[in-house]
């Protein structure tokens, strides 16, 4: 639950057909999020920088989990699992199980047949990077910045500095 909103799933009887849902305290707000081509889904963690989950993709043997962010809405969906690729391990799954104020997701990663047959279970957390522009734009202000902070001169640094002179430390 985040603020007034909250997440889960709706399912038929079977809970085969369950799909993930964002809702507002009543049934007329529930917002459907089971993203396009996916067979099923669920909305397990929510915050300010939204919502997580879990959807099965159709595979010729089955489905595959794939972790899974949302904004608001199924057209917000993003599938996390291709930002597994660079860690080395060719994941079968994945589920994304919270998500922070600050876009910080924690999840899980499944690897079913790890050469051994043993299926091996990794914990997640996939951190949100700016984008390109977004960096430049934060270069710049920090500059900026730097420059008003050197125009201001030594009242900042030397309130610094006092503040972390030992108290039996003479002045000179």
């Amino acid at each position: 639950m985040s603020g007034a909103y909250q997440v889960g799933f709706g399912a038929a009887q079977d809970f085969v057909t369950r799909r993930a849902l964002l809702w507002n305290g009543s049934a007329a707000s529930v917002i459907d999020l089971q993203p396009d081509g996916f067979i099923r889904s669920d909305a397990t963690g929510i915050s300010a920088a939204g919502q997580v989950g879990w959807g099965d993709l159709p595979t010729a043997t089955g489905f595959a989990r794939h972790a899974t962010l949302w904004r608001g809405s199924a057209a917000s969906f993003i599938d996390l699992h291709p930002y597994l690729s660079g860690l080395g391990i060719p994941f079968d799954e994945s589920i994304a199980y919270g998500i922070d104020d600050n876009g910080v997701i924690v999840g899980a990663a499944y690897k079913y047949d790890d050469g051994e047959g043993i299926p091996r279970a990794y914990a997640v957390l996939w951190t949100p990077v700016p984008e390109p522009n977004t960096c430049a734009l934060l270069t710049l202000g920090f500059a900026l910045s730097l420059i008003g902070y050197r125009r201001r001169g030594s009242v900042c640094l030397q309130r610094t500095v006092v503040l972390i002179r030992p108290r039996n430390e003479r002045r000179l």
